[in-house]
């Protein structure tokens, strides 16, 4: 996922850990696009949802009791065991109920294996946050990496570490959205009602969002923008393409989709504000759009 932070601002990288941490094993720092540390001793944050299965569960099954009572979020992943290579493996939370100090996850998709009571459920999920010190100049490809000591580790005589790196650029722009599943209802009556039956809209959502901002970080003159960029309608546009394409018999509806998202991407990007000398102001001699330049051959 491409990620975007403000100049001289704060802002946070999410990481997904493919198996559970050791209890404070987590650390990390932030690096510049030339590898020059910005952040030597980087903070992270980690979630309080750590718990164990209460009640056995065979595979297919679309609910697990896990002990104690506690408030997970709805379409996040959590991770039951200890990594998906020793047979655990992550689900994504459709809805929980609590009774008699137990919590009830309602999952989004069956079971793939049996669990035994005690076995682990946890949430995998690390949050580094990127403090000004790190966000000082506006450049592109920087980057941050965590280290852990995975749980597996530890039939091991020696624990060994993981790294995982992510990257994310300092611009004067930030992109946005605003779409709900209710918009994508108002937009598409006819694909609410044949194609969103089942899944998980939400999660469809986000990967259309990740889309869409690798689409903006491939852009040779994004260094020029600035202000906020509001992409919620190719959004809508990239997120039912994406349900569409689930259905063989709506491919023409899927490329229509397709051309219409590509169309508002360009539009938009089009007319937003351009700092041509990089001052991080608007001059009324700077242009507000992309000009198109034509040569006399």
């Amino acid at each position: 996922m491409r990620n975007f932070i403000q100049f001289q601002s704060t802002g946070q990288l999410a990481f997904e850990l493919p198996t559970r941490a050791l209890s404070g094993s987590i650390t990390g720092s932030i690096y510049n696009n030339n590898g020059g540390i910005t952040g030597a001793s980087a903070s992270f944050s980690t979630s309080s949802i750590n718990t164990t299965i209460q009640t056995a569960v065979s595979a297919a099954a679309m609910s697990v009791v896990v002990a104690g009572s506690i408030t997970p979020v709805k379409n996040h992943r959590y991770l039951i065991g200890v990594s998906e290579e020793q047979n655990g493996e992550f689900i994504t939370l459709r809805s929980f109920t609590t009774a008699g100090g137990n919590t009830t996850l309602n999952l989004m998709r069956p079971l793939t294996f049996s669990y035994s009571a005690g076995e682990p459920v946890a949430d995998t999920t690390v949050v580094l946050t990127i403090g000004t010190g790190s966000t000082g100049q506006v450049n592109w490809n920087n980057y941050a990496t965590l280290q852990y000591i995975p749980s597996s580790s530890l039939g091991f005589a020696t624990a060994f570490a993981d790294t995982i790196h992510k990257s994310f650029d300092i611009t004067r722009f930030i992109p946005i959205t605003t779409l709900s599943i209710e918009d994508l209802r108002d937009f598409d009556p006819q694909l609410a009602k044949k194609g969103m039956q089942g899944l998980s809209v939400y999660n469809l959502m986000t990967k259309a969002w990740e889309m869409l901002l690798a689409r903006v970080g491939a852009r040779s003159n994004m260094g020029g923008i600035v202000g906020s960029v509001d992409l919620t309608v190719p959004h809508s546009y990239l997120t039912r393409r994406l349900i569409a394409e689930l259905d063989p018999e709506m491919k023409e509806h899927a490329d229509m989709l397709s051309q219409r998202f590509n169309e508002e991407f360009e539009s938009i990007l089009g007319v937003a504000a351009i700092d041509s000398t990089g001052d991080g102001r608007i001059q009324p001699w700077e242009r507000f759009r992309n000009a198109i330049r034509f040569s006399r051959s």
